[in-house]
């Protein structure tokens, strides 16, 4: 009598990984990953605290969604 075995075919696994986001600034060799926090955020970009400050809390943004953090980005490139 043989041994028969049943579903021994391996399956292929997928996995959803949050995503991630990085800054690059013209100029430099390297990227650097984007903290996802509004207090993080802001101290990570540096220049124009205030304004970004008062453009996320007048249109209640925050840097975890990932729709907030591209709306703030664009504004945040269009300051300069």
């Amino acid at each position: 009598m043989s041994n028969i075995t049943y579903n021994v075919q391996q399956y292929s696994e997928f996995k959803s990984l949050k995503s991630q986001y990085f800054l690059w600034e013209e100029g430099q060799d390297y990227i650097i990953p984007i903290k996802r926090g509004n207090r993080s955020l802001i101290n990570q970009l540096g220049e124009h605290r205030e304004l970004l400050k008062s453009y996320m809390k007048e249109n209640v943004l925050f840097a975890r969604y990932e729709e907030d953090l591209v709306q703030i980005m664009r504004y945040y490139n269009g300051l300069d």
